[in-house]
């Protein structure tokens, strides 16, 4: 079955939508995401004037955030826990189980 004209204008805006909301996560600024998405600047402006677009934006965001954090906090377990085994290392020399301990306090 062929879409109808209108659904396919729906599609090509929201895979443009999609291609500038992408572009805006990854650019430095309005022009480089204009270049990723291959939209003028004035394009992205007037998507960032409608509300539910920023709205996504901000979802997406928040979501990269969470994703960054998420595995910062498990870098950060494995490094700790990489010197607690350092610590409970009996063939360890003094000298590197105290830098272990020093690293391992720095981290608080």
């Amino acid at each position: 079955m062929k879409p109808k004209k209108g659904m396919e204008i729906i599609n090509a805006h929201d895979l443009q939508k999609d291609k500038i909301l992408k572009a805006l996560t990854v650019s430095k600024d309005i022009s480089e995401a204009s270049k990723i998405a291959g939209v003028t600047r004035k394009t992205i402006y007037s998507y960032l004037k409608n509300d539910d677009f920023v709205i996504a934006y901000r979802n997406l965001k928040r979501m990269q955030l969470r994703e960054i954090s998420e595995r910062i906090s498990c870098g950060v377990e494995s490094a700790a826990n990489f010197l607690i085994g350092v610590l409970d290392d009996v063939n360890a020399a003094p000298s590197v189980k105290l830098q272990a301990s020093t690293k391992l306090l720095e981290f608080l």
